[in-house]
């Protein structure tokens, strides 16, 4: 399969496990953006050099998860919540305007989940428990002499030194200038649908947790209601609401919340950075991954690829 072009659909780009059974991992994950770091405009228009050549030299890198970035109150009953990268800093990242375009938020230029240092990779030659950190310089320099056959000792110190000029531009996929080919945030909803990888919530399951939520309000409102109010010179920002029933629009967000914590699809979302050394004349391919927990939706019972 080419790491180069976008996966097929339905293959690899669209594939999701049973989560009764099987975790989910990032080698069959939706593609939702590919970032070249130069312009050129035949990538939008020809096909040719991705449908007939696979690129050489690629590094899948670890799913990133930084529990600092996961919605405490975000829970997903079919996996470990530690591994997620919450929806609302993933629409931070990456689709931050109203018209739902992918765009890497320059905002955010150092926020570890898109800085290439604060990756991480596994190898044939780490165990299971450890990971390697990833340098684009030193990665770099390990692929391209392990396809031409040498020794970073056969290659000049000016090579080197220019490599490092070169890769010290690329801290951030924030700063990456360049062709991109991605989808909206409206086409990716869409494709992970039709391709089986997460559904909307049934009729009667939304009806029955609708039902479930507007009980658990109540009894938290009535809960609340009967703490009493603290004294003036004791309220907080944490008591401040004791002694009082829940407000309409409290209610409608802890229904909405509690509705969120059991319908929630994880849905590995691969990012590929293709980076050209202009110094080597080398390419590399580096696909993120972020395991995003989307509400509102569900994983199917039977894996996409297994369903007629």
């Amino acid at each position: 399969m080419s790491h180069s072009a976008i996966p097929p659909f339905g293959t690899r780009n669209g594939l999701s496990p049973n989560p009764d059974s099987g975790a989910i991992t990032s080698a069959v994950a939706t593609t939702f953006a590919i970032m070249y770091n130069y312009y050129d405009p035949d990538v939008l228009s020809d096909n040719t050099m991705d449908l007939n050549t696979t690129s050489k030299a690629y590094c899948q890198l670890l799913p990133y998860s930084d529990p600092s970035n996961v919605d405490a109150g975000f829970e997903n009953s079919n996996n470990d919540p530690f591994a997620n990268f919450s929806q609302k800093s993933f629409m931070n990242l990456f689709y931050n305007t109203n018209a739902g375009y992918f765009n890497v938020n320059p905002a955010n230029v150092n926020n570890p989940a898109v800085c290439l240092s604060s990756q991480v990779y596994a190898s044939s030659n780490s165990s299971s428990t450890t990971s390697n950190r990833f340098s684009l310089y030193q990665y770099l320099l390990k692929a391209y002499c392990n396809l031409k056959g040498i020794s970073p000792n056969n290659i000049s110190n000016r090579i080197l030194m220019l490599l490092q000029k070169e890769c010290f531009v690329y801290q951030s996929l924030a700063n990456v200038k360049g062709t991109c080919i991605s989808l909206t945030w409206d086409e990716l909803i869409s494709n992970l649908v039709m391709a089986g990888s997460m559904n909307p919530p049934g009729f009667e399951q939304q009806a029955v947790l609708t039902q479930l939520a507007t009980a658990a309000a109540e009894a938290a409102s009535a809960e609340r209601a009967a703490l009493g109010q603290a004294p003036f010179d004791q309220v907080n920002s944490t008591n401040y609401l004791d002694g009082l029933e829940f407000s309409p629009d409290e209610t409608a967000q802890f229904v909405q919340t509690y509705i969120n914590n059991y319908l929630s699809a994880k849905i590995p979302l691969n990012l590929i950075f293709k980076y050209h050394s202009f110094v080597l004349d080398f390419d590399l391919d580096i696909i993120f991954t972020y395991n995003v927990p989307i509400g509102n939706f569900v994983l199917p019972t039977i894996p996409a690829a297994l369903s007629s």
